[in-house]
């Protein structure tokens, strides 16, 4: 963990500064993270980053034709965590597009 640092050499994503997420980007996906990076913060956190098996299931892309339409697909950019319609059976919001996820 300690390896990965931001622009000002404090602990984080290399995309963030001070140690800290851009400003005004709190209510959004934290984007800009490498692979690298996310599987080092999760294991440091005693975790592990899922499965492609484990995130398809979690994103429910058998009802993708149902999400999708309501997603953020075709926008101007990153929307704002849970500001678009698109929920799948499992409860869970922006499941499609917004950010890629890391498997």
């Amino acid at each position: 963990m300690k390896a990965f640092c931001d622009s000002t050499n404090r602990s984080g994503p290399a995309t963030w500064e001070m140690g800290e997420f851009p400003r005004r980007q709190g209510e959004y996906p934290v984007s800009g993270v490498s692979w690298y990076e996310a599987a080092a913060y999760a294991e440091f956190a005693g975790k592990s980053l899922p499965t492609m098996y484990h995130w398809s299931n979690a994103a429910d892309t058998t009802q993708a034709f149902r999400v999708v339409p309501l997603s953020n697909f075709g926008s101007q950019g990153v929307a704002r965590v849970g500001s678009m319609a698109g929920l799948n059976r499992w409860g869970l919001y922006d499941m499609a597009s917004n950010v890629k996820e890391w498997c």
